[in-house]
């Protein structure tokens, strides 16, 4: 049976998948990956500690499981190719059928995520305290 696995991939690797450069994808081989599978690669940019939304559809062509060619046992190595271009994470969410998407995208936790969301905006009256000291903050970490 196919499975559907998110990972967070750091901007270079994920840019070098998109362009086709990278082809492979190593990873602790905690999950049950197979051949088949689908992978969807949610770009994180680790300079700005956040997902930048973008992500890249693909399919695990080939299981290399660690143990093998020097591969640790912990490891498995997965040839991918693209499925769908680089497109906004929601995008291909909503494509998928509802069995298939993670948890936190189905169609009760999204509305709830939005109800949150709203409540969240509602909120925006606070009050700030602006009385700082401008000399302070020019030398805070330059000691």
């Amino acid at each position: 049976m196919m499975k559907t696995h998110y990972l967070k991939v750091w901007t270079k690797q994920f840019d070098a998948v998109r362009r086709g450069a990278k082809t492979h994808e190593v990873r602790k081989g905690d999950k049950d990956y197979r051949a088949g599978d689908i992978v969807i690669m949610r770009e994180f940019d680790p300079h700005a500690s956040e997902y930048t939304g973008k992500c890249l559809e693909t399919q695990v062509t080939f299981i290399t499981r660690g143990g093998t060619f020097g591969i640790p046992e912990d490891i498995c190595v997965m040839s991918i190719r693209p499925v769908h271009a680089a497109v906004d994470f929601e995008e291909v969410i909503d494509r998928m059928p509802e069995e298939r998407r993670p948890h936190f995208m189905r169609s009760g936790h999204k509305k709830r995520q939005q109800e949150q969301q709203q409540y969240s905006d509602d909120e925006v009256d606070v009050d700030i305290d602006d009385d700082t000291n401008e000399d302070e903050d020019d030398n805070i970490g330059n000691n």
